[in-house]
């Protein structure tokens, strides 16, 4: 792979069924730019297409029908959030979802047990579709991690037991970006592990060689995308890259899945990056990214903090509403009220 970015911003491309084959290109692809385009094997393909189409029939129900599974009484954010609950960096965000996330997790103390909860389906038929969906991309991140083991010099299982854990946390969302202007999703990078996101249309862009580069659909492909923690498992290695969505000249539905962290995990680096090639300069501090500005997103190595400080900042009124008792500091640190640090 002499050029991974090619001139018109296509990004590589790679096969699901033979990642572990492929383990030269993905440790460049995810330390030079942290996204790609998997290929998924037909059948899988057509299970997202399903949750795809169960989505679209969601969105089409009328506001009241929505708004029975709205988020609002949830303290582990899920349901369905309606246009204009969710912002980035302080500015609001123009999409309606619907998020959803294990429900069973290993026993956590402090915030990150807050994120446990129950689900909110819209029916049966959903769940169904969903669940399918669900399956294909959790054995898709799972082949993504051993190959990415060995990329970083491991063994294949390495960063499973290390990192992930016995019940890595997953969490997933379907989302519909009405077409027009503005923000659809500001700049962000993804609090967790890895992100498969399959989209039916424009409006995807990443952070690529210091420009915004657009990422569009791909038939048969998911994108793949790294997360903080991935970031500091490597020793800033691999890529926690910034992206965004533009809000698109027509409607648009994706269906991002985050592969993540046990909720108790504490991720320390799996190697020393310093006995890496690296083909870019070493960063000064892998532990922060400037998705919200310089010195605004400390990561967390604690990934139940760092996946709880997203989502609070993301959706202020239901964090106001059920943890009255936290705060989260400018730089993402989550404090509790009353002394002002954890375990007051």
């Amino acid at each position: 792979m002499a050029q991974l970015v090619l001139a018109d911003g296509a990004l590589p491309v790679l096969r699901a069924a033979t990642l572990e084959a492929d383990v030269v290109a993905l440790r460049r692809i995810c330390h030079e730019i942290g996204f790609l385009y998997l290929e998924l094997d037909a059948e899988d393909w057509e299970c997202c297409c399903a949750a795809a189409a169960a989505s679209r029939r969601f969105f089409a129900r009328d506001a009241a029908t929505k708004a029975a599974i709205g988020y609002e009484r949830s303290p582990a954010f899920r349901g369905y959030m309606r246009l204009g609950v969710e912002n980035t960096a302080g500015v609001v965000d123009r999409r309606e979802q619907v998020e959803f996330g294990r429900e069973d997790g290993v026993a956590v103390e402090g915030p990150a047990r807050r994120l446990l909860g129950p689900n909110q389906w819209p029916d049966d038929a959903f769940e169904g579709a969903a669940a399918r969906w669900l399956e294909v991309m959790a054995r898709a991140s799972a082949a993504l991690t051993s190959a990415l083991s060995l990329a970083l010099g491991l063994d294949r299982c390495a960063l499973h037991q290390h990192i992930l854990g016995p019940k890595p946390h997953w969490q997933a969302k379907v989302a519909r970006y009405p077409a027009g202007n503005g923000q659809g999703v500001g700049a962000h990078t993804d609090s967790g592990w890895l992100t498969l996101l399959w989209q039916d249309g424009p409006g995807l862009e990443a952070m690529i060689g210091g420009r915004w580069t657009p990422v569009p659909p791909r038939d048969g492909c998911v994108v793949v995308n790294l997360g903080e923690m991935l970031q500091l498992a490597s020793g800033g290695y691999f890529l926690a890259t910034p992206h965004r969505v533009a809000s698109p000249p027509r409607d648009r539905l994706s269906l991002p899945y985050f592969c993540n962290p046990s909720l108790d995990a504490v991720v320390a680096a799996a190697t020393d990056a310093r006995e890496l090639d690296w083909a870019r300069p070493r960063p000064d501090d892998v532990a922060a990214t400037d998705s919200h500005g310089a010195g605004r997103n400390k990561l967390h190595d604690a990934y139940g903090i760092n996946a709880f400080k997203s989502l609070a900042r993301s959706h202020p009124a239901v964090f106001a509403r059920h943890h009255p008792d936290l705060v989260v500091l400018p730089d993402g640190t989550v404090v509790e009220k009353c002394w002002g640090t954890l375990g007051c």
